[in-house]
């Protein structure tokens, strides 16, 4: 997936680097337990490119993290 410049992208880029931070997560670590290079986690923290919705779930997934694709709407 190529590199889109949106504030959902933008938010998303910045939570994953956040949240591995907070966990105490290297980039090696981080991508080894979501099955990527840590090239491409790179890749994705630094915006050069978006990571597929599969990466993303992974990443989601260790991380602790809910993906939901589509705003909850409010009851």
């Amino acid at each position: 997936m190529t590199n889109v410049h949106t504030p959902v992208w933008e938010h998303m880029r910045t939570e994953l680097v956040v949240r591995r931070a907070l966990l105490g997560f290297t980039q090696a670590e981080a991508a080894a337990a979501a099955r990527i290079s840590r090239e491409a986690l790179s890749t994705y923290e630094r915006g050069a490119r978006n990571p597929p919705v599969d990466v993303l779930s992974r990443l989601a997934a260790v991380y602790g993290l809910r993906l939901a694709l589509l705003p909850e709407e409010e009851p």
